[in-house]
């Protein structure tokens, strides 16, 4: 009986244990915050992103979505961007979260999924880092090669910060 309850207080535990232990790993350990408003309606893309990460300059493209939707993407230099993409079209953020899904699957740790609904996607390790997330009808992808622009991106968005 002893040894049944023990197995029990353990398998509680690590239950308990278990979505921390499995964010530090799959997370690089870092968590996030993104519970952040929405960009104002009258943002422009220069509003929305950086103008430099690690001394390189932002070059901002339109992305192609469909007529109800809005998306573009700032890049660093070679694998180094941040992605915006508005929509009321869950079929549009579906697709922008696949892509980002895709491009994970080249690095060294990941995890991908919709949790209450909306994306969230993490990928470290080589060649880099990958966050991205839903909220609302926005979906957001931070993605760069190394961590130290990594971070400087998430210090430079208003849409995400270190927990």
């Amino acid at each position: 009986m002893k040894k049944l309850l023990l197995w029990i207080a353990g398998a509680i535990l690590l239950a308990i244990a278990a979505p921390t232990v499995a964010n530090l790993i799959f997370a690089g350990g870092e968590d996030y915050n993104t519970d952040f408003p929405p960009p104002a309606a009258s943002a422009t893309a220069g509003e929305l992103f950086p103008e430099t990460i690690a001394g390189a300059p932002r070059r901002i493209e339109r992305l192609s979505v469909d007529n109800n939707s809005a998306g573009y993407i700032a890049r660093y230099g070679a694998r180094t961007s941040i992605t915006i993409v508005h929509s009321t079209d869950q079929a549009v953020i579906d697709a922008q979260a696949a892509q980002v899904v895709e491009r994970t699957k080249m690095f060294d740790s990941r995890r991908s999924g919709k949790f209450n609904g909306a994306w969230e996607i993490k990928a470290y390790g080589q060649p880099g880092r990958i966050y991205a997330w839903q909220r609302q009808g926005w979906f957001y992808s931070v993605e760069a090669a190394t961590d130290s622009m990594f971070l400087e991106m998430v210090e430079k968005l208003s849409f995400i910060a270190v927990r």
